[in-house]
C-alpha cells in the first residue's frame, strides 16, 4: 500500500479480516488504481478445491520429514493457525 501511494496510486492496507469487505469495497468505489495490501499469516495453509492423492502424498512427506529434522515447533504452530480453521 505504501508503494501505491509513493507512485501516486490509491493504497489500502488490510491487517485485519473483519476490514476486508470495507477495503474491496473502497477500491472498487475508487476512480483508478488501487492497490490492496493483504497481511496474512504465513503459515495458514491455503485449501484448495479439490484435493489429489499426490498433494496429500506430498503433505504427509512433508510433516514427517519436519517432524524427524525436529521442527516440531514449525509443525505446532501449523497447527494452531490451521486446527482451529476446520472445526
Amino acid at each position: 500500500a505504501a508503494f501505491a501511494e509513493a507512485v501516486g496510486m490509491k493504497g489500502i492496507r488490510v491487517e485485519q479480516p473483519g476490514d476486508l469487505q470495507q477495503a474491496i469495497e473502497e477500491a472498487f468505489a475508487h476512480d483508478g488504481p488501487v492497490i490492496v495490501d493483504v497481511v496474512v499469516n504465513p503459515d495458514s495453509l491455503l485449501m484448495p478445491p479439490e484435493i489429489t492423492f499426490d498433494m496429500m502424498r506430498n503433505f504427509s512427506e512433508y510433516i514427517w520429514k519436519a517432524f524427524v529434522s525436529g521442527e516440531k515447533k514449525t509443525l505446532k504452530e501449523m497447527l494452531e493457525v490451521n486446527l482451529p480453521r476446520q472445526l
